[in-house]
C-alpha cells in the first residue's frame, strides 16, 4: 500500500514543481538583455504588486507597481536580499516560496546590469 501511495504521488509532485518552473512559458530564460517593461514588470505584477502587499496604500515595502516606488528597494539592496531568501532580509514572497528560477535570474541580471526604467 505504501509503494502504491508514493507510486501515485511522486507524478503529481515532478508535475507540480515543473509547473512553478513554467510561470512564464513564453519567455526564454535568457538575462543577456532584460528589460524593466518586458520582463520585471510581469514578475512584479505576479509576485509582489499584489492587494495589501508591495502597492499604494499596501502592507509591503514601497510600490512596486512603479518604478518610482520599487527603485529605492533596489538601490538599497532590499529586493535582491528579499526574493533570493538571503540571511537577515525579510524573505519575499511571505509564503517562503522562492521566485522561480527563471524569474529569479531576470531580476538579478536586470539589477546587476543597472536597474534602469527600459
Amino acid at each position: 500500500m505504501r509503494t502504491l501511495c508514493l507510486v501515485i504521488m511522486l507524478p503529481m509532485l515532478s508535475c507540480r514543481h515543473a509547473a512553478e518552473e513554467l510561470v512564464r512559458p513564453d519567455v526564454p530564460c535568457d538575462t543577456a538583455s532584460v528589460t524593466y517593461v518586458a520582463d520585471i514588470v510581469p514578475i512584479l505584477q505576479q509576485h509582489c504588486a499584489l492587494a495589501d502587499c508591495h502597492v499604494s496604500g499596501g502592507d509591503g515595502t514601497g510600490d512596486f507597481s512603479t518604478y518610482a516606488g520599487l527603485l529605492p528597494q533596489v538601490q538599497n539592496g532590499n529586493l535582491l536580499q528579499a526574493v533570493q531568501h538571503l540571511p537577515g532580509a525579510i524573505p519575499m514572497p511571505p509564503s517562503g516560496d522562492l521566485i522561480p528560477t527563471c524569474d529569479m535570474a531576470f531580476i538579478v541580471a536586470w539589477v546587476n546590469s543597472g536597474a534602469e526604467e527600459n
